[in-house]
């Protein structure tokens, strides 16, 4: 019952974030992480968003990110090249948006070389996934589809959330399973406040799809360029929560 209590009163709360004086220090903070963030991207990991660029004009996952992509999927293989173009840059984005008291350059970036294997062979793994689940609910469309929406928007909420447990673990198997499981509390403990952003995100997306709808590969070029802005914005969530229900990830995964 307490964790039922406590579960109910955890979902209240993050709807806070949407209460005028809250929300308005929320899109401070985030706009300022976002101009550091894009500063420290394109001194130091211009040639991933040139990569991405090239990787997209082929091929785009079609998964519904916060900035949402949507496109084809054909075999396997070219799935996964592609996608290994275009994590690099999701990676850098997670990078420079986190919290640090280092100083970020060569030598920080240069410390999460094994996470990055980390979160290429994980993302690779479950964007194939995701991918595969988001055809069959539309190959199966029904009524009943509607329902799974929530379901699948938490897996992506979930994962993410994954890259900020990872980074600040050490780069290990065991804390690689237990930031999977930090994630996934994460995404549940405040599923009606992230459920909006990503439904925003959705929307921000077809809009810019609408926008752009001569010139897909424009489209897609702006939406790899919007990532950071949304990772920006979990990333102030990330922090808040943390802080908030520091005990309810780290308590029993330690």
């Amino acid at each position: 019952m307490n964790y039922l209590v406590q579960f109910v009163q955890s979902w209240k709360k993050s709807l806070e974030l949407f209460v005028p004086n809250s929300f308005k220090l929320f899109v401070l903070v985030t706009i300022a992480n976002i101009l550091r963030t894009y500063k420290h991207i394109f001194t130091y990991f211009l040639p991933f968003f040139v990569i991405a660029i090239i990787g997209q004009k082929h091929f785009v996952l079609k998964f519904v990110f916060f900035l949402g992509f949507s496109s084809r999927i054909t075999h396997p293989i070219t799935f996964a090249l592609v996608i290994a173009m275009l994590v690099p840059w999701l990676f850098a984005s997670y990078l420079c948006s986190r919290p640090s008291v280092l100083k970020k350059n060569f030598f920080y970036f240069k410390h999460y070389i094994v996470h990055f294997c980390v979160f290429l062979a994980i993302e690779l793994f479950v964007l194939f996934l995701l991918n595969h689940l988001l055809v069959a609910l539309c190959f199966f469309y029904s009524r009943t589809s509607l329902f799974l929406l929530p379901v699948y928007a938490y897996l992506c909420i979930s994962i993410l959330l994954f890259p900020f447990f990872l980074l600040d673990a050490q780069a290990s198997l065991i804390n690689s399973f237990f930031s999977v499981i930090r994630s996934l509390l994460m995404g549940l403990y405040n599923f009606p406040a992230l459920f909006i952003m990503f439904l925003t995100g959705v929307l921000i997306h077809k809009v810019i799809t609408y926008i752009f709808l001569l010139y897909p590969f424009l489209s897609h070029s702006v939406l790899i360029l919007c990532i950071p802005i949304g990772i920006c914005v979990f990333n102030t969530v990330y922090v808040k929560k943390l802080h908030e229900q520091f005990s309810l990830y780290f308590t029993n995964f330690s």
